[in-house]
């Protein structure tokens, strides 16, 4: 797992990971991947990919929000992905007003 996480494109694995693992260790490891990527390399993402990438992320916290109302297991999940969400837009607010 060491390995897949320090491959420079493991990221774009990161929205199947999501979509289809049964895992919730392995979500956050995705989740990680996705939150790396933005903190080094946002800025040299074709705006096609940031785009995809942020649709993606604010899709899951809904999905999972309202999973959630049923059921309290996604709340940490939920809790990254927000502080994901959070790195993207703090980024793309500094490209905005820099």
């Amino acid at each position: 797992m060491a390995q897949f996480q320090s491959h420079n494109a493991a990221w774009m694995q990161a929205d199947r990971i999501l979509e289809y693992s049964t895992h919730l260790q392995s979500k956050f490891i995705a989740l990680s991947l996705l939150e790396k990527l933005i903190n080094t390399r946002w800025n040299s993402l074709p705006q096609e990919q940031k785009s995809g990438i942020l649709n993606f992320i604010i899709g899951m916290i809904l999905t999972l929000s309202k999973i959630q109302m049923k059921s309290m297991k996604n709340n940490g999940l939920i809790q990254k992905a927000d502080l994901i969400l959070v790195h993207i837009l703090k980024k793309e607010w500094n490209d905005v007003f820099i």
